[in-house]
């Protein structure tokens, strides 16, 4: 009887060590958009998004453009079969060899005539310098409205269709051609060699 005791715990041991194992083997790595910025209760007058934004390829297959209709980063390929999309992309995403570096831009600024072409351009307009304390403490529409008017207007080329140089924890405030007013912050920016390698993880609170 203590010998098949033995054996039992032996085995049920053997069991759990297997259990441990394949547990920590399949765990699955947290989402590298973490919801903890919204440490503030929304009211129900705004969208809060968090997405992937990616450097654009000429296969016209990479998610490079926000549309505030659908609330989703597109591809080309996606806009240029439902070209009523294309009024909704509030910026698109590249990342250019000169000293811009990462750049987001309305489709006027877009640099990429190929992508574009045949798309409603439509006229994003961004402005700078929103205290990242503003954007965490955003909790209702009215809120997103007095960021942008304390927002810093953009000036000479593009007048504030396009930003750059991406860092971390920027802020930047944007009405759309329809509006709405909007603010961006840049999580993390992850310059790559090809496009889907190339690309800025970022959260938006927008009003509805």
């Amino acid at each position: 009887m203590k010998k098949i005791i033995r054996i039992l715990s032996g085995t049920l041991f053997g069991l759990a060590i297997m259990f441990s194992s394949c547990k920590k083997k399949d765990e699955v790595v947290p989402d590298p958009q973490p919801s903890k910025f919204n440490t503030t209760k929304f009211d129900g007058t705004m969208f809060v998004i968090h997405d992937t934004i990616y450097a654009p390829a000429h296969d016209k297959g990479s998610r490079s453009f926000f549309n505030s209709d659908t609330l989703k980063v597109l591809t080309s390929n996606q806009i240029n079969a439902k070209l009523s999309l294309s009024d909704g992309v509030i910026f698109g995403y590249f990342f250019s060899s000169d000293t811009s570096g990462s750049v987001i831009a309305n489709t006027y600024a877009y640099f990429d005539t190929i992508l574009t072409s045949g798309w409603h351009k439509t006229t994003t307009i961004f402005r700078k310098n929103v205290p990242l304390s503003s954007y965490i403490n955003v909790a209702t529409s009215n809120d997103i409205l007095n960021a942008w008017n304390a927002a810093t207007p953009y000036t000479g080329t593009n007048s504030g269709g396009y930003i750059y140089k991406l860092a971390v924890d920027q802020v930047f405030a944007y009405t759309t051609q329809a509006g709405k007013v909007g603010l961006i912050r840049i999580i993390s920016v992850i310059p790559g060699n090809n496009p889907y390698s190339d690309y800025v993880l970022f959260e938006i609170k927008m009003q509805k």
